[in-house]
Parts: structure tokens; sequence; C-alpha cells
């Protein structure tokens, strides 16, 4: 079964500056769908910079998101 979903893009970031010049970052999202209480994405980016040398550094990221979908019934 195919339906067309209508719905809009919550989302939020946070960033913090830890010792020796590291920052941290991290940015979350939620898309619910306004005509079926079911369906609805979320997602989630976190990333680590750690200063290498100078100008040069180093980042470790991750990246996660979930999809959920249940239809409704017309009956």
């Amino acid at each position: 079964m195919d339906e067309n979903l209508i719905g809009s893009n919550l989302g939020s970031t946070w960033a913090a500056k830890l010792p020796h010049k590291v920052q941290f970052r991290q940015q979350v999202s939620w898309i619910p769908a306004y005509h079926n209480p079911y369906a609805y994405s979320a997602g989630e980016s976190d990333s680590l910079t750690l200063p290498f040398f100078k100008k040069l550094a180093f980042s470790l990221g991750f990246n996660d998101s979930y999809h959920e979908t249940q239809f409704l019934s017309n009956s």
C-alpha cells in the first residue's frame, strides 16, 4: 500500500567546546506525519573534532536514522 504523507521537520543543533580545543556537535530531527500518527522519521548525527596539528583536525562522526510507517485501514 502506498500512502502520501505530509509533515514538518522539527530539529535541534547543540554544540560544546571541550578542553584542549575539542569540539562536540549533535543534531537531531523528527519528522511527524500530520494525518497518520503512526508514521514518522527521526535522525541523529554526532561529531567529535580533535585538533591534530596547527590548522589540521581529526573528526569522528556517527549517524543514526529511524523510519516507522503503519498504514491506516479504511475499514
